[in-house]
């Protein structure tokens, strides 16, 4: 009886270890969607100056966008030279047809993005993406790694 025993409290406690690496959480599709709304909240033109995008990014985030690799600084100048070049008072972005896949370790999220962007003389400039982002969970919660967009559609309105 005393192999049985011994048997059956290995087999418990092996039981136990698999289930423990099965119960780990994974990231889920609502915080993957979380974080992309909090990324382009921090992109609002209101809140872009706060450096807030620097808690929704890892140390190594790059993006892909307007035909070349930008790291953090770089994207950050591209950005404040957009809003800056086109007198912009207002962002909005707005997503749809939104996929994500998720693991333990990490999400991919792709998705179309409209956006529209309203300068001071009253023209708005719609713009639509196709973007896909790559998350990883860190010790500070998910965040985005890496972004790719590409601009599929434009168009300016004129005040009237």
């Amino acid at each position: 009886h005393r192999t049985e025993y011994i048997s059956m409290k290995i087999f418990i406690l092996l039981f136990s270890l698999f289930l423990s690496g099965c119960l780990k959480d994974r990231i889920t599709e609502n915080q993957a969607i979380e974080l992309l709304n909090n990324y382009f909240y921090a992109l609002d033109i209101e809140n872009f100056s706060k450096n807030i995008i620097d808690d929704y990014i890892t140390d190594d985030y790059f993006i892909y966008e307007a035909e070349k690799k930008m790291l953090t600084e770089d994207f950050k100048d591209f950005i404040n030279n957009a809003f800056n070049s086109r007198d912009l008072v207002s962002t909005e972005w707005k997503f749809s047809d939104i996929r994500v896949s998720t693991d333990y370790n990490s999400a991919h999220i792709s998705y179309i993005n409209d956006g529209s962007f309203l300068s001071k003389d009253g023209t708005i400039i719609k713009s639509k993406w196709l973007e896909t982002g790559y998350m990883v969970k860190t010790p500070n919660g998910l965040k985005m790694k890496f972004m790719f967009s590409d601009n599929i559609e434009r168009k300016i309105i004129s005040p009237k």
